[in-house]
């Protein structure tokens, strides 16, 4: 059996506050990538351009020990996924709307269909959609 090992001596002050200081500035430097992610997001939703990639959780930010920045960060990306995916869904249905106008011919004296008209029309599709995958 092997032999137990003696405790570690505790880490000397000045190694302490140098190795709190590193994992402050990995924090910092964590944070103000999100923060600047979050900004370039809203920015491209605003403009209706493709949404910025998330920053890739390096080993570095799994080594830095602080697991609930990585937990917020990791629910933020589930989060966007969500997103994500429903924006996807949206721009398909509203595409289908497009061409079902089309197809319906040009517009009759009131217009193109009213934003509420749209969205009735838009879940309609959703809701045949569903019904066909039953």
């Amino acid at each position: 059996s092997a032999a137990a090992m003696p405790p570690m001596p505790p880490m000397p002050p000045m190694l302490q506050s140098q190795s709190q200081a590193e994992a402050a500035d990995l924090e910092e430097i964590f944070c103000l990538s999100w923060e600047r992610w979050s900004e370039e997001l809203v920015c491209a939703v605003a403009r209706q351009q493709p949404w910025p990639l998330p920053p890739q959780l390096t080993a570095l930010d799994r080594g830095s020990g602080s697991g609930a920045l990585l937990r917020l960060a990791e629910a933020a990306m589930n989060a966007l996924a969500a997103v994500w995916s429903k924006d996807v869904e949206c721009k398909r249905l509203a595409q289908q709307v497009d061409e079902l106008q089309r197809m319906k011919g040009p517009p009759v004296a009131s217009g193109p269909l009213a934003m509420h008209e749209q969205q009735e029309l838009a879940k309609a599709l959703l809701n045949e959609e569903q019904e066909v995958r039953r």
